[in-house]
């Protein structure tokens, strides 16, 4: 039927795959199940928390709640690209670290990268056309490329 919340690294998924550590769902929905077909990615206390499904072309996810979190950001974009059909364009204007984002304006020639917190961060930023370079920022620091 699926797998629970400390199983995600022997059964990976696309949603799951760079998420570490439990989950934080909030308070959730209660007494929700999943139907025949069903792939889920995390339950917790038999209570579906993360699944997806595939029907004819589409796909569906259902998350029981999400908390703001930039942790939670990515398991959201993570989720609109799968039901998209669109993982391969996860590594477009992406940061490795969630903790680190990438705002490409591609018609004023210019992207950025954002360290959202008070720490020093590293990461992996992924440019548009899917070149990579690694980047060691300071906290809070914003840097600017031309595209």
């Amino acid at each position: 039927m699926g797998y629970d919340k400390y199983n995600w690294d022997v059964h990976p998924h696309f949603i799951t795959e760079d998420a570490k550590g439990e989950i934080d769902f909030g308070d959730g929905k209660k007494s929700i199940y999943a139907l025949e077909g069903t792939t889920v990615l995390v339950q917790k206390e038999k209570e579906v928390q993360l699944a997806v499904n595939q029907f004819g072309k589409g796909r569906a996810v259902y998350i029981s709640g999400l908390p703001y979190s930039f942790k939670n950001s990515r398991l959201l974009y993570r989720s609109i690209l799968w039901s998209a059909g669109e993982e391969d364009h996860l590594r477009r204007w992406f940061s490795d670290n969630y903790n680190v984002e990438v705002h490409a304006y591609i018609e004023n020639g210019k992207y950025c990268v954002v360290n959202n917190t008070y720490e020093p961060q590293h990461t992996t930023v992924y440019k548009g056309d899917a070149t990579a370079f690694d980047l060691d920022m300071e906290a809070n620091q914003i840097i600017w490329y031309e595209i």
